[in-house]
């Protein structure tokens, strides 16, 4: 492969990533208090392109979806550090830590559906 070949493969990744990413982010738009409804069928749309463009395959695929979970539960799961913040002695580092962490292993289920 040429370099500027190369090139362009890694930016179509970059691109498909964050296609994912941002869809699953317009997805958990549907949530109170933006109550985006149409942002149900277009973050699930755009997770499909983004499968369809990168040409996915199983590994790739679910790393896709490991994106879009990601991006979708930080936003529907963005209550969680004030809930660790206001109950718990805990610092923000770690609510704000706790949040990724959980939207992270909440997005699993979803690299499953892109594998």
């Amino acid at each position: 492969m040429t370099a500027s070949g190369e090139r362009t493969g890694r930016r179509r990744r970059a691109f498909a990533a964050l296609l994912a990413f941002g869809s699953g982010v317009v997805f958990a738009a549907s949530t109170p208090p933006l109550d985006l409804h149409a942002g149900i069928l277009l973050g699930l749309a755009g997770f499909a392109l983004t499968l369809e463009l990168a040409h996915a395959r199983t590994r790739t695929g679910a790393w896709y979806g490991w994106l879009f979970g990601l991006g979708a539960n930080v936003i529907a799961l963005r209550f969680v550090p004030e809930v660790i913040l206001r109950f718990t002695p805990l610092p923000s580092v770690a609510a704000w830590t706790a949040l990724v962490l959980l939207s992270a292993a909440q997005g699993l289920p979803w690299a499953v559906g892109g594998a």
